[in-house]
């Protein structure tokens, strides 16, 4: 089949159509409508629990840095969370959540969480359950699978990285993909 990038069969004014063909357009529409989003959301969008360029800080994001990789929030005290909203339309569901990152080697791990922010019962919730990286000193990819979330009014959605070792690290965090669709 070649829809949706291009036409199944090509028809002339007194060709019947095929119901093949208008069901995979409806396919198409419904494709289109319902499927799979990717929202990235980079480095540049996240929020240290810290005041940049103090003496307590315990993140920064640093856009450019020689010899490190650039665009990315850097952890430079023990401590410290960085968090990173995730901005979808009322009735968009949100299916899994990835964070990019690097831990230090020696056990130095970062934590990851989805919080589900209520405006009316002033808390926050944890969405899924934590990930924790391998504290290997490689870039990683952690993930919580399996979300059944739908956004709605007053509830706002953030991944939240955290690391509670008791010094500073080298852990890096790169950004956020959230899948999403539209039921």
């Amino acid at each position: 089949m070649a829809l949706p990038t291009s036409r199944n069969t090509s028809y002339v004014a007194s060709d019947p159509v095929k119901s093949a063909d208008l069901n995979a357009v409806q396919d198409c529409i419904i494709a289109a409508k319902h499927g799979d989003v990717i929202l990235q959301i980079g480095a540049s969008s996240g929020q240290s629990d810290s005041v940049p360029t103090t003496a307590t800080d315990y993140w920064r994001y640093y856009p450019s840095l020689s010899g490190a990789v650039p665009n990315c929030w850097l952890q430079v005290a023990a401590g410290g969370s960085v968090a990173f909203g995730i901005g979808l339309k009322i009735g968009d569901r949100i299916k899994s959540v990835r964070g990019f990152i690097r831990d230090t080697t020696g056990s130095h791990t970062i934590t990851m969480g989805l919080t589900d922010n209520s405006s009316s019962a002033d808390d926050a919730t944890q969405v899924g359950s934590t990930q924790t990286s391998a504290g290997n000193g490689t870039a990683q990819t952690l993930a919580i699978t399996g979300l059944t979330t739908t956004i709605v009014t007053g509830h706002f959605y953030s991944v939240i990285f955290s690391n509670t070792d008791a010094t500073g690290t080298t852990h890096a965090i790169y950004g956020v993909e959230v899948t999403y669709d539209h039921p």
